[in-house]
């Protein structure tokens, strides 16, 4: 992607909700779900509808854009506070 990402997430049951930042422009998660440790959500940014699939890990989510072709995965690490 070559993009800063922030992610901010809740889950409720099997319900993923939150805010996804994309080089300093926030954007609302809809249709978001949670299936174990994976997860799908789309967000849309520069009026474009985009799909992302996620998986959790101890520390840190792989993200990977639903875009065509198998795309690289990011690694996004919980921040210290």
């Amino acid at each position: 992607m070559g993009s800063d990402l922030v992610l901010d997430l809740s889950v409720e049951k099997e319900t993923l909700t939150g805010t996804l930042t994309i080089n300093g422009e926030t954007e609302t998660i809809t249709d978001g779900k949670v299936s174990k440790n994976m997860f799908t959500f789309k967000v849309t940014h520069d009026n474009q509808t985009i799909g992302f699939t996620g998986e959790f890990g101890r520390d840190e989510i792989k993200l990977w854009p639903d875009w065509g072709g198998a795309a690289r995965a990011e690694v996004l690490r919980r921040a210290k506070s």
